[in-house]
């Protein structure tokens, strides 16, 4: 029996397009894909990652490659195809590929003999929906149902994730973070042995380098909070779980000093949001091969996905230093953030916060060199004057629905 659904589709830069259409429910009785490409979408893997993503077993997709500017070429190597002969329908999606591209494939199947058995697609992933653009008279617009997945997004573009999926979520509750972000706030009514809850991390965090440095090579390393009591204290007034040994390893003073800021910006997006696991993420390690890759320091604090669109998050607790220092921390982060793009596409939303008000000029704006940078670059920034108001207004400032 022959084949009774084809769907056929262009390969672009940008692969979003493709999963939603493959994975939506309407094309769920699909039997067989025919991916167009080109030597180009070749030579950057774009396809091979597609199918990464997706997981179609090999004996249900085949792949043709097409000269992208030639009209006569593009006819000549679907005519290869023998694509008359074969029994069933074709659901053609136009939204990838060049102009010429597009053209030719639609001249193709405009064909007399293909004609009646085929359907063109085309997608606006901004207005969440896709139009069945003909036969004219069954012209519609029809809501996408799939939701895509932070490791399908990630996979697509050819970007593995380290570890276990389930290390995307927070390592502490809710209700620990929430104690860390008051005692930052409100630095004069929350204090530790009388200094702020900062001076105390930081001292943890020097000493704990220190241990690491001295027992390099050794095996993990674990410091005892009876040591210093301000450590003893900071674990009793904030109530951070420990082990009846009292030891902190690496996470733990990670997570002290600092890894609780991204997981309360976690926990504040993903609810407002109403975000399920599938869709964000902390604490992320990823991995790209290849030269062409930018994403340098390999863990990103944040990355969710909303209405179809990536947003990643570089969290700062505290800036170092005075003005000079923490605007060239800044820089840094803001470069790397913006850099992105080229990995994981073009439509990314990339955002900086921190606790700290460094980065001011007064109350109601930002330093003009940090407003001009994080204009330049496209990154929101929001610091501890946003931050201190109800999430229900910065996260929304973040999304700017």
């Amino acid at each position: 029996m022959g084949l009774k659904n084809t769907f056929i589709t262009i390969i672009g830069d940008q692969p979003a397009p493709n999963i939603f259409l493959i994975k939506d429910r309407v094309f769920q009785d699909i039997d067989h894909y025919i991916f167009i490409t080109t030597a180009l979408m070749e030579s950057r893997n774009r396809l091979e990652h597609l199918l990464a993503a997706l997981v179609i077993p090999s004996e249900r997709y085949e792949v043709l490659t097409i000269s992208p500017n030639n009209l006569s070429a593009i006819r000549a190597s679907l005519n290869a195809l023998d694509l008359e002969k074969r029994m069933g329908n074709y659901h053609i999606n136009i939204t990838n590929g060049s102009k010429m591209m597009a053209i030719g494939v639609f001249n193709y199947f405009m064909s007399e003999s293909l004609v009646a058995r085929s359907k063109f697609y085309y997608i606006s992933i901004r207005d969440r929906h896709f139009l069945q653009i003909f036969p004219e008279q069954e012209y519609r617009a029809i809501k996408l149902s799939h939701q895509i997945s932070l490791t399908e997004y990630l996979r697509s573009y050819g970007i593995s994730i380290n570890g276990n999926t389930k290390l995307f979520e927070p390592k502490y509750p809710k209700e620990i973070a929430d104690v860390f972000f008051k005692y930052y706030l409100d630095e004069s009514n929350f204090r530790i042995l009388d200094k702020p809850l900062k001076y105390i991390a930081s001292d943890l965090r020097i000493h704990f380098k220190n241990c690491e440095n001295q027992q390099r090579n050794k095996g993990p390393v674990f410091i005892n909070v009876e040591e210093d009591p301000k450590w003893k204290e900071l674990i009793v007034q904030t109530g951070f779980p420990i082990g009846e040994e009292g030891l902190l390893g690496k996470e733990d003073v990670q997570y002290l000093t600092g890894t609780w800021f991204e997981e309360w910006v976690y926990f504040q997006i993903s609810n407002h949001l109403r975000l399920n696991g599938a869709i964000i993420g902390c604490s992320i390690q990823l991995h790209r091969s290849g030269s062409e890759s930018n994403l340098g320091k390999n863990e990103f604090d944040l990355l969710f996905i909303f209405k179809n669109e990536l947003y990643v998050i570089e969290c700062k607790s505290g800036l170092p230093g005075k003005y000079p220092a923490a605007k060239r921390m800044f820089d840094q982060a803001a470069h790397r953030l913006a850099a992105l793009r080229s990995d994981f596409g073009l439509k990314v939303n990339t955002i900086f916060l921190t606790l700290s008000e460094k980065l001011r000029k007064n109350t109601t704006a930002l330093k003009p060199a940090i407003e001009n940078k994080a204009l330049s670059l496209k990154v929101e920034v929001l610091d501890r004057q946003d931050l201190r108001d109800d999430p229900d207004s910065w996260v929304w400032k973040i999304i700017k629905p």
